[in-house]
């Protein structure tokens, strides 16, 4: 396991010890809230790169017009 996971697994457990005292749950909840994490992660992850490159489209646009009437 990646460190970042083994951290985020040992909190989980501490946080869920009261709500699940069966060890076995406790790791497989913990384990799905990672999960979810990672997706909700990358779901932001790919807004992001989706609003860089509709910017980056505007942008030359806006460029693109700019130089049109120069040139007019």
């Amino acid at each position: 396991m990646n460190r970042r996971r083994e951290q985020f697994i040992r909190i989980a457990m501490a946080r869920l010890m009261t709500r699940y005292p069966f060890e076995p749950q406790r790791r497989a909840t913990a384990s799905k809230m990672y999960v979810r994490w990672l997706e909700r992660k990358r779901k932001i992850s790919k807004r992001a790169v989706r609003y860089e490159n509709t910017f980056n489209r505007i942008d030359k646009r806006l460029v693109s017009r700019k130089t049109q009437q120069d040139t007019n």
